[in-house]
This record gives structure tokens, C-alpha cells and sequence, in this order.
């Protein structure tokens, strides 16, 4: 039993940023970047497989974290909004 409880306690941080981020270009559409997101959401998951998975994202990240968040296959426990873009322009 304490080793169960000290695992749910073990947290992991993964970081990334979308490649258009380094090639200093606009954004594309959040649609374009699901496919980037979700390959590294689905090796992190694979990884830590009795963690809770928590999708965390600034404006852009955000918005594309509750699209992944959606996919079959991604179990997401939670997702945190910072900075999202609510108001579609």
C-alpha cells in the first residue's frame, strides 16, 4: 500500500515548445499542431502509465491541450488554461 500511495504522489514535468516557436514565424491554426502535440502527450502517458495525466498550456498551448485532451486515447486527468484564447476572432 505504500507503494502505491508514494507513486501517486511522484510528479513528472514535461516541457515543449511547438517548432514554429524556434523558426521565429507566425503561428499556424491550433488544428496544425494537435498531431505534434499529441505524439508527445501519448509518449509521456506511455511512460508514466499509473500517473494522472494533466495537460497545462499558455494562449496557443492552451487551446491546443483541450483539443488533445479530446482525442481517443489521451486520458487526460485535467487540463490548465493559461492565457487561453476564449474569443475567437
Amino acid at each position: 500500500m505504500h507503494q502505491q500511495a508514494d507513486s501517486l504522489n511522484a510528479v513528472e514535468v514535461v516541457t515543449f515548445d511547438y517548432p514554429y516557436i524556434s523558426q521565429r514565424k507566425p503561428h499556424p491554426k491550433a488544428e496544425k499542431l494537435i498531431e505534434f502535440h499529441s505524439d508527445i502527450v501519448k509518449i509521456i502517458a506511455a511512460k508514466y502509465l499509473h500517473h494522472p495525466l494533466i495537460l497545462a498550456g499558455k494562449s496557443m498551448g492552451s487551446r491546443v491541450s483541450c483539443m488533445v485532451a479530446t482525442e481517443n486515447g489521451i486520458w487526460a486527468s485535467a487540463v490548465v488554461c493559461l492565457g487561453y484564447p476564449l474569443k475567437v476572432c
